[in-house]
């Protein structure tokens, strides 16, 4: 990805564009880098399961955790975003597929103050409320 932002930026700068032409047609979606949506539960059940051992090790937990979650995502086309919100950010990963229409191709890799899945959340948001004193995002 930022190899292709550096290639796109050196285009820009030099005025030089190109765009070869590549038909796509008869090959998989998959050898494309498009994700089928039967993956998104699964990739999402790895990214519960990381989250909750990096939340058990804490120090260096990020690196040992989530490795086999990142080998499979970076296998698609993704985009990472996220959120501003301090102890309630969180962070997603949304993933294309070859069509349009489907919804919800994302999985969520922080769901803010602790939690590690939708079912968390609610608990963990009231326990960072009740030890700050500060409303949530």
């Amino acid at each position: 990805m930022r190899k292709r932002l550096l290639l796109l930026a050196m285009a820009v700068a030099t005025g030089c564009f190109f765009a070869p032409t590549v038909d796509d047609t008869d090959r998989d979606p998959a050898s494309q880098g498009y994700i089928s949506p039967a993956q998104i539960p699964l990739l999402q059940k790895e990214a519960t399961k990381a989250c909750k051992c990096e939340r058990k090790m804490w120090v260096g937990g990020k690196y040992l955790c989530w490795g086999s979650f990142w080998k499979q995502a970076n296998e698609y086309r993704h985009v990472e975003s996220g959120t501003a919100c301090s102890e309630g950010s969180i962070e997603v990963v949304d993933f294309e597929t070859v069509s349009d229409s489907e919804t919800n191709m994302s999985v969520m890799t922080e769901w803010g103050y602790g939690a590690c899945s939708d079912a968390e959340l609610p608990a963990k948001q009231q326990e960072y409320e009740r030890r700050t004193g500060s409303q949530s995002c």
